[in-house]
């Protein structure tokens, strides 16, 4: 989360063990900053001396909970220019627009 020097990052697995989504919510809130990104990486070797990394990113806001699908932190993760978070999706928009298909297609 923007406001929170991008905290909790890879680190949300952690977070959500020890608090709810509502309260990651709140920290986020209370920081004035809901701005928020979602990043995949992934790593390819096609030989042992040559390693590639590729990221997908899209940008959204942190809001209050809404939805059943996907993960845990799709819940409350609301991408950029739509009014559904990505648990409001379905898997078929959700991949339309996902940094996961991002990461993949580069």
């Amino acid at each position: 989360m923007n406001g929170l020097n991008w905290l909790p990052g890879p680190l949300i697995k952690w977070f959500l063990k020890k608090m709810s989504l509502e309260e990651v919510f709140q920290i986020a809130k209370r920081a004035k900053n809901l701005k928020a990104e979602e990043k995949t990486i992934i790593g390819f070797s096609p030989k042992k001396e040559e390693i590639y990394f590729f990221e997908g990113k899209i940008k959204g806001k942190i809001v209050p909970q809404r939805g059943k699908n996907g993960f845990v932190w799709d819940k409350i993760f609301q991408p950029k220019d739509s009014n559904k978070t990505f648990a409001e999706m379905s898997p078929k928009e959700k991949n339309e627009i996902s940094m996961r298909k991002k990461t993949i297609e580069k």
